[in-house]
C-alpha cells in the first residue's frame, strides 16, 4: 500500500515574497504613476515586478501555490496599461 502524498503548502516564502512585491508594484504603478501622476516613479516599479515575477514563477513551478498566481498577477498587472497604450 501507497503512503498518501504530502501536501505541498500554498503559503511558502516565495508565494508571499510574490504576493508583496506584486501589492506594491500595483500600488506602485497604479496609484502614484497613474492616478497622482508621478511618472519618475515608474523606474521603481521595475523592482518589485521584476523580483514578483521570478518568485512567482519560482514558488508555481516548485509548489504549484495559488497564491503565488495572484501575486503574479498583481505584479503584471501595469502590463494592461503599457499593452493598452
Amino acid at each position: 500500500m501507497k503512503a498518501p502524498a504530502r501536501r505541498q503548502p500554498a503559503w511558502t516564502f516565495a508565494s508571499v515574497v510574490t504576493l508583496l512585491c506584486g501589492l506594491a508594484n500595483a500600488y506602485l504603478h497604479w496609484y502614484l504613476v497613474m492616478n497622482e501622476a508621478m511618472w519618475p516613479y515608474i523606474v521603481f516599479e521595475l523592482i518589485p515586478g521584476v523580483l514578483g515575477l521570478v518568485c512567482g514563477v519560482y514558488a508555481i513551478y516548485r509548489y504549484d501555490s495559488k497564491v503565488a498566481w495572484v501575486g503574479l498577477l498583481l505584479a503584471l498587472s501595469p502590463l494592461i496599461t503599457w499593452l493598452s497604450v
